[in-house]
Protein backbone atom coordinates (compact mmCIF):
# COMPACT_ATOMS: atom_id res chain seq x y z
CA UNK A 1 0.00 0.00 0.00
CA UNK A 2 0.90 3.32 -1.19
CA UNK A 3 1.78 6.24 2.01
CA UNK A 4 -0.73 8.91 2.07
CA UNK A 5 0.78 12.03 2.04
CA UNK A 6 0.12 16.07 1.65
CA UNK A 7 1.37 17.98 -0.98
CA UNK A 8 4.68 18.86 0.20
CA UNK A 9 5.47 14.93 0.86
CA UNK A 10 4.55 14.94 4.46
CA UNK A 11 2.84 11.90 5.81
CA UNK A 12 -1.12 12.24 6.89
CA UNK A 13 -2.15 11.20 10.03
CA UNK A 14 -5.26 10.29 11.79
CA UNK A 15 -6.25 13.56 14.00
CA UNK A 16 -4.89 16.00 11.72
CA UNK A 17 -7.00 19.20 10.80
CA UNK A 18 -7.48 19.29 6.95
CA UNK A 19 -9.96 20.81 4.18
CA UNK A 20 -11.61 19.82 0.99
CA UNK A 21 -13.45 21.85 -0.96
CA UNK A 22 -13.25 24.52 1.59
CA UNK A 23 -15.13 22.59 3.76
CA UNK A 24 -13.29 21.91 7.62
CA UNK A 25 -12.84 18.49 8.65
CA UNK A 26 -10.08 16.01 10.32
CA UNK A 27 -8.84 12.75 9.09
CA UNK A 28 -10.56 9.66 11.14
CA UNK A 29 -9.19 6.88 9.15
CA UNK A 30 -5.98 6.40 7.03
CA UNK A 31 -6.12 2.91 5.82
CA UNK A 32 -2.70 2.68 4.56
CA UNK A 33 -1.02 3.13 7.83
CA UNK A 34 -3.71 1.39 9.79
CA UNK A 35 -4.98 4.43 11.61
CA UNK A 36 -8.02 4.52 13.08
CA UNK A 37 -9.66 7.33 15.42
CA UNK A 38 -11.00 5.74 18.77
CA UNK A 39 -14.73 7.13 17.03
CA UNK A 40 -14.11 4.86 14.02
CA UNK A 41 -12.47 2.15 15.45
CA UNK A 42 -11.30 -0.40 12.96
CA UNK A 43 -13.54 -3.62 13.66
CA UNK A 44 -16.45 -1.11 12.57
CA UNK A 45 -14.50 0.29 9.47
CA UNK A 46 -12.26 -2.83 8.19
CA UNK A 47 -14.45 -2.42 4.64
CA UNK A 48 -12.11 1.11 4.39
CA UNK A 49 -8.96 -0.71 3.09
CA UNK A 50 -7.27 1.99 1.32
CA UNK A 51 -6.94 5.67 1.21
CA UNK A 52 -8.37 7.61 3.54
CA UNK A 53 -11.32 8.82 5.62
CA UNK A 54 -12.53 12.54 6.48
CA UNK A 55 -14.91 13.86 9.20
CA UNK A 56 -16.48 17.39 8.64
CA UNK A 57 -17.40 19.87 11.35
CA UNK A 58 -21.16 19.91 9.52
CA UNK A 59 -21.28 15.65 10.71
CA UNK A 60 -20.50 14.38 6.93
CA UNK A 61 -18.38 11.62 5.98
CA UNK A 62 -16.24 11.42 2.88
CA UNK A 63 -13.77 8.54 1.62
CA UNK A 64 -11.16 9.42 -0.65
CA UNK A 65 -9.06 6.73 -2.25
CA UNK A 66 -5.96 9.43 -3.40
CA UNK A 67 -5.98 12.89 -1.87
CA UNK A 68 -6.31 15.51 -4.89
CA UNK A 69 -5.51 18.48 -5.79
CA UNK A 70 -8.74 20.04 -3.34
CA UNK A 71 -7.41 18.37 -0.50
CA UNK A 72 -4.91 20.47 1.44
CA UNK A 73 -4.57 21.82 5.44
CA UNK A 74 -5.07 25.35 4.00
CA UNK A 75 -8.62 26.51 2.93
CA UNK A 76 -7.76 28.46 0.35
CA UNK A 77 -5.97 25.97 -1.51
CA UNK A 78 -8.70 23.03 -0.93
CA UNK A 79 -11.06 26.13 -2.44
CA UNK A 80 -9.75 26.87 -5.54
CA UNK A 81 -6.69 24.04 -6.19
CA UNK A 82 -3.97 26.51 -5.98
CA UNK A 83 -0.71 26.56 -3.84
CA UNK A 84 -0.20 29.60 -1.90
CA UNK A 85 2.53 29.09 0.55
CA UNK A 86 0.10 28.46 3.46
CA UNK A 87 -1.31 31.78 3.81
CA UNK A 88 -5.02 31.21 4.83
CA UNK A 89 -7.34 34.00 3.10
CA UNK A 90 -9.34 36.07 5.52
CA UNK A 91 -13.29 35.26 4.93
Amino acid sequence: MSRQKYDDGTEIHVGERVFYHGQAGRIVIVAAHGEYAPDYPKEEWSAITTGLMIHFDNGAILHLELPDNHFSKNWKESWDGTQNNGVVPDR
